[in-house]
């Protein structure tokens, strides 16, 4: 929200003769600065203030670390025609030791329908998340859980290394086994999965990122990682002689990625304008058992079409460009939490390319801040922004089947689907989707989707 002053400038045009920053505790006013697109000296259309400074202020909550940000501006006392911008900042509290839960399985329906809410099959840990750690947006996050996956995890990002404010590092770490693995896909395109009370598959990975940004909207980031896999010997005798390249049941590869993205959307969690674009490359393996080069393209753009209705389309396409036999492990294409076709969420759709497109028209029924009181210890938390949107929802996905790899029902087909929802966010970046959706079958459900983003 944007409160405007009474007085008002006369000028057609006017120039920033000033920003002030106000309410920051921890984060370094350059920081603030290097994230908005205004500076003094700018020269600014009077009718288009108000927008500015909205767009602005989308800038900085889109970093995820400020719980409220609220821009406005007066005239300057001392130069004609010139306005001062004035930002008061709320910070977001900044170490976030929660309670870390995550599901074996592929999402919430999966694990309710396949294994009527088993608890078990719930991963229980802690997941710590210190964001603007040093005060220049840096953050550092690890997870630690236990249960059929076991888990360890860290990762420490720095977006801004250099005085000019375009350089950023990250730095990340995983080790962790699991007690339990999909081993095969029928042709009904259902997962097989196999439990031993021991590690079935183990994995690390480590990789540095250096990231360049120029421009606000603009980031490209150049990424090498070390992969290694180690599956028990036991599947490989007696369920799935293909599931590694690998005939020893270990895998050892280098990961280098090159990923561009430009991002204009004017409330990331959930916009209401602007478009964002990623491409990516990535070569896995060199002279190495595993070797594949793979491109994805991922085109989201939203439109608001007035003040209440929002369209939104997402084009996605993946891409191995080595056209080999690929073994099991390795040949994933659409049905995690991420990638999905509604109304598909309890088949998986193996292959080594796909074409993926979700369209969703969007009303929004309710927004308005709720006043949580003493029922949230955090400060500010206390007045959360709440949003609630109906959602029509219309989803296309096409996978080939993969070379040497036995064609599924859904393979070499164009599938649809989709339905009607409930999309509700909170605090800004938190988001569950509630969701009934059918596909081309006529196989209908109500589907769920968090998205909490910490």
């Amino acid at each position: 929200m944007i409160f405007l002053p009474a007085t008002s400038v006369y000028a057609q045009s006017v120039v920033i003769d000033s920003i002030v920053i106000t309410g920051l505790n921890r984060t370094n006013k350059e920081i603030v600065l290097r994230d908005i697109k205004i500076k003094p000296g700018d020269t600014l259309v009077e009718k288009k203030i108000e927008a500015v400074l909205v767009d602005n202020r989308l800038f900085l909550m889109n970093t995820g670390i400020y719980s409220q940000v609220k821009i406005t501006y007066e005239n300057a006392k001392t130069k004609p025609h010139a306005i001062n911008v004035l930002i008061h900042i709320d910070e977001s509290w900044h170490i976030y030791p929660v309670p870390y839960f995550e599901m074996v399985d592929r999402n919430f329906n999966v694990w309710a329908r396949n294994y009527h809410f088993d608890l078990a099959r719930i991963n229980a840990g802690i997941k710590l998340y210190i964001s603007n750690l040093t005060g220049n947006r840096d953050h550092l996050d690890g997870t630690f859980h236990l249960g059929f996956h076991d888990k360890a995890e860290a990762s420490y990002w720095l977006p801004y290394m250099n005085r000019k404010q375009n350089l950023g590092i990250q730095f990340t770490g995983l080790w962790a086994n699991s007690k339990e693995v999909a081993y095969a896909t029928t042709p009904e395109n259902e997962q097989l999965r196999w439990f031993l009370d021991t590690t079935i598959i183990f994995r690390k990975k480590f990789s540095a990122t250096l990231s360049y940004q120029p421009r606000l909207f603009t980031k490209q980031k150049l990424k090498i990682e070390w992969q290694y896999y180690r599956i028990n010997k036991s599947v490989l005798d007696k369920l799935q002689p293909d599931f590694f390249a690998s005939p020893d049941g270990k895998m050892s590869y280098p990961v280098i990625s090159y990923n561009i993205t430009k991002d204009t959307r004017n409330i990331q969690p959930h916009p209401t304008k602007g478009y964002v674009f990623n491409f990516l490359i990535e070569k896995q393996g060199i002279n190495n058992i595993r070797d594949a080069l793979i491109t994805l393209i991922d085109f989201r753009y939203f439109q608001r079409l007035s003040a209440k209705w929002t369209a939104t389309q997402q084009l996605r396409h993946q891409n191995n460009w080595i056209n080999k036999a690929t073994d099991y492990f390795h040949n994933r294409a659409l049905g995690d939490e991420l990638n999905y076709i509604r109304g598909y969420e309890y088949y998986i759709i193996d292959g080594q390319q796909y074409a993926l497109s979700k369209t969703s028209l969007q009303y929004m029924l309710f927004d308005n801040y709720w006043n949580l009181g003493k029922f949230m210890p955090i400060k500010s938390l206390r007045k959360p922004q709440v949003q609630l949107f109906l959602a029509f929802n219309f989803d296309m996905g096409y996978i080939p089947s993969a070379k040497n790899v036995p064609k599924t029902n859904f393979n070499d087909k164009l599938l649809k689907g989709g339905g009607i929802g409930l999309e509700i966010v909170a605090f800004y970046d938190k988001m569950l989707q509630i969701e009934y959706s059918m596909n081309e079958k006529y196989e209908k459900d109500i589907f769920l989707h968090l998205n909490l983003s910490f």
